[in-house]
This record gives C-alpha cells, structure tokens and sequence, in this order.
C-alpha cells in the first residue's frame, strides 16, 4: 500500500503556489513567472528545472492513463466518456501548449515578448473559467456526466467479479493525471494575473482562486472510491490567510483485500498468515469461528489490525475452491492445486517464492459427532474439518499435521452501503 502521506504532483504545485502568493518563496515561484521574464534572469534557471519536472511527470502520468484508456475503451464507450471530458480536454491542450511556451521563456535568449503575446493569446474566456470548467466535469454538475463516476464504473466493469489494489490504482492514475492537469490550469492562470494586475479590479483575485480551487478540490476528494489511500493532506489558505495543511480523508479499499462479487452477495477477502490451531470440534455458536476471535484464536487475529475492520470469518472449502477457481481456471483440480499462482495473479502480496505454499480453509458440520461434552450429557455436535490446498500438491482434508506455517483465507460480507465505499455503480 503506498504511503498516505507521499506527496503528489497536484500537492507540490499548490505549495508553490501559495508560497509565492504569501511572499514566502525563494526566488522566482511557480505563479510569477510571466510577470519575472525579462526582469531578473538569473533566477531562470532554477525555474526551468521546476518546470521541465512538473512536465515530464504529467507526461509520465499521461503515458499510463493513455494506457488504461484504451484497455476501457468499451466500456467507456457505453457511458459516453468521450463526451463527458471534452470541456476539459480541451483545458489540458491549451496546458500542454502553454507549458511549452512557459518552457521557452526561462530558456537564455528567449523572446520574451513574443512569448507573452503569445501566452495572453491562449488565456480567453474558455481558460479563464477553467476553475469552473475543471470542477462541473470532474463532479458533474450542471447536468453533465461525472467523469470520475464514470471512470469508477468502467473500472469496475472491466474487473468483474473482483475489485483489488489493481483497480484502486487505475482509479488513482486517473485523479492524479486529473488532479495535476488542474493545478496547473490555476497556476497559468494566477500566471496570468500576476502579469496583468493594472487591469485587476479585485486586488485579491489570486487568493480567491487558489480558495475556490482548494474548497473544489475537497469536493472532488469525496467523490472518489477504492482508493489505496485513506486520506489527503494538501496546502491550503485558511481563513486567518496563512498556510495550513487540510486532510481529507478518502473512500479507500482496505489493505491487502480483494471484492469478490457474487449473486449471493460481496465479499471482501483476504489473506493472514500464521499456524494452525489443533482446536478442530467447536459449537457452531464458538466465538472462534465468527465475529471477534476468541482468546488464543490464532486464525484472525491479523484481520482487524490489516483492515481496520471486524466481523472476518474463515471461507468454507468449497466458498474457496470457487474463490480460487475464479481468479485463476483450474487452480484447484483433482490433481495438482495452484493457490499461490491464483492468489498472485489477482494481485495478492505473496512472496513467489514461498516454500510449501499453503492455504488453511474450513469444511463445516460433515459429520455429526455425539460425545459426553461439557456439560456431561451426550451432544450432536458437528465434527469440523480443516481443509488445506498447497502449491504443486493436492489437498489435505481434513487436516492432520497442525502447527505448520501457512495462510488463513478469510472472507467479510459487504453490505450496499459499504461497497458504494469502493467503486461507483451505474
């Protein structure tokens, strides 16, 4: 799981910017370029370095998200995509071309006026209302397509029946390329009143949109699902006009777990190491099979603490070879079993080298097994086995050899309020 705290490129941009609209950059600030040029070249060059890595990395993120377009493309074709993002599409150009011109500029021998003139060209009506354009398509609002639910839908289309860390990081590479291309949208645009203040009428236009870009920017955060982070800190103005960090926190899939949609319901499911416990008969009622684990419960343990989350219970035999089968066909045969190979390609944090790879399931009530139990009368009690695929071998059921080292697979029901956390729904 990535890092809550790493920093974005949208988060770098905006601790620029509100640097250098306090006064408190060094040198030239991401914000004052336009209004330096020609001025005081000697601080160009630290700026070009600034920009020439702001670019490369929305190059980079661009280059992913190019990919992932087209991997979705019918399904983003069946809600209109296309459509819903030209307003703007056509903000991103105009940034590609003006980072271009921005590039030039900080260069030696550049020529600065024909530079501005030709920046001032780009800045019409459209770009000026960017602020607005970026937050109504990204939300949308004023009856337009959302383009972050319709990426969510897509996403999760594309992945039925499971929802893991992989979709999670195609719907991050879509915000950060999003999230990005929009700071920069506002930082050409304070750009572009830095440069142009005789003709401001509000002394405090530059402070006003780094506001309004901020406070959309939270609404935007709390549109998105699964992500792999749980929150977002970015730089903000607060209300005594000085920088403060504001954390929002996120929608996010929970560490190190996989959705599994099926008609009989969502699961989540995940994977905890340990040994075997000897306990084998239990009522049904035994703490230790459902809900909080009982004292010395030794199979969930791990799940609250990875997650966050209670209420993991062990998945039945036959609930796993489905599981297993699904991620991977054939992974559990009659003959040689393949749990880590399944496990894996649905992206489960697996060392693929694991010795002896094992999986520790449950087979539940087979047998009745009458017995002078407890309370000293004789009970009908059901005799549960414990069941374990390893990799290259068959399977062990039931179990006979405990205290041996492997992964317990542990499934949680998802109710509908609690997968509207994870991906948007068409």
């Amino acid at each position: 799981m990535p890092d809550p705290v790493e920093t974005s490129l949208a988060e770098s941009i905006g601790s620029q910017l509100l640097e250098g609209a306090l006064g408190e950059a060094s040198g030239i600030a991401l914000g004052s370029i336009l209004e330096s040029a020609g001025l005081d070249p000697s601080g160009m060059g630290e700026v070009n370095a600034k920009l020439d890595k702001i670019l490369a990395e929305l190059e980079a993120i661009k280059t992913e998200l190019d990919k992932l377009v087209v991997d979705l493309d019918e399904k983003l074709g069946q809600l209109s995509y296309d459509v819903a993002i030209k307003p703007i599409q056509k903000l991103v150009d105009t940034n590609v071309t003006l980072g271009k011109y921005f590039t030039a500029l900080t260069e030696p021998g550049a020529d600065i006026n024909g530079l501005k003139a030709d920046i001032a060209t780009l800045m019409d009506a459209d770009y000026l209302a960017g602020v607005e354009t970026w937050h109504n398509t990204l939300c949308g609002l004023t009856g337009q397509t959302s383009v972050l639910n319709a990426w969510s839908v897509a996403v999760a289309a594309k992945a039925t029946p499971f929802f893991g860390f992989a979709e999670s990081q195609r719907i991050e590479t879509q915000w950060a390329f999003f999230d990005s291309q929009q700071a920069m949208t506002v930082a050409y645009l304070i750009e572009h009143y830095n440069a142009n203040k005789s003709a401001q009428t509000d002394s405090s236009i530059v402070l006003d949109t780094l506001r309004t870009w901020q406070q959309n920017r939270v609404t935007q955060l709390q549109m998105l699902r699964g992500m792999t982070r749980q929150y977002d800190d970015f730089p903000i103005l607060g209300d005594d006009g000085k920088a403060t960090t504001v954390r929002t926190p996120l929608s996010f899939l929970p560490q190190c777990t996989l959705l599994w949609h099926r008609p009989e319901g969502n699961w989540l499911m995940l994977l905890t190491g340990g040994e075997m416990s000897p306990l084998q008969v239990t009522y049904k009622s035994n703490p230790y099979f459902r809900g909080e684990p009982g004292p010395g419960d030794r199979r969930t343990p791990n799940a609250p603490a990875m997650t966050g989350m209670t209420g993991w219970d062990m998945t039945d035999v036959d609930i796993a070879v489905e599981f297993l089968n699904t991620c991977m066909p054939f992974a559990i045969t009659n003959d040689s079993d393949r749990p880590l190979e399944a496990l894996l390609s649905r992206g489960f944090l697996i060392d693929p080298k694991t010795p002896n790879f094992r999986v520790w399931t449950i087979d539940r009530g087979l047998t009745q097994y009458s017995s002078n139990y407890l309370d000293g009368n004789n009970h009908s009690i059901p005799l549960w086995f414990f069941v374990s695929f390893t990799e290259n071998n068959d399977w062990e059921h039931p179990v006979v050899y405990f205290n041996e080292l492997g992964f317990y697979l542990l499934r949680r029901d998802v109710g509908s309020q609690e997968l509207a956390n994870y991906f948007h729904q068409s």
